[in-house]
């Protein structure tokens, strides 16, 4: 299935923070309709970004163990 930008009806506002110590990005998209926007946005945003990108769903089968 090809990943298609969703339609977004709202104007969505964004907050990025940059955690200094870590060199970690938190960005916060708020003003999604329903979560099944916000799940085909972030999907989209992060597909296009070259990123690999896994469901809440699929996010518990691959996660490695540590022995």
């Amino acid at each position: 299935m090809k990943n298609k930008k969703p339609k977004i009806n709202k104007k969505l506002t964004t907050l990025a923070f940059v955690d200094k110590e870590t060199n970690s990005l938190v960005i916060h998209v708020h003003g999604f309709e329903n979560s099944d926007i916000a799940e085909a946005f972030a999907s989209y945003m992060l597909t296009k970004s070259g990123m690999h990108y896994e469901t809440k769903d699929n996010l518990f089968d691959t996660i490695p163990t540590i022995h």
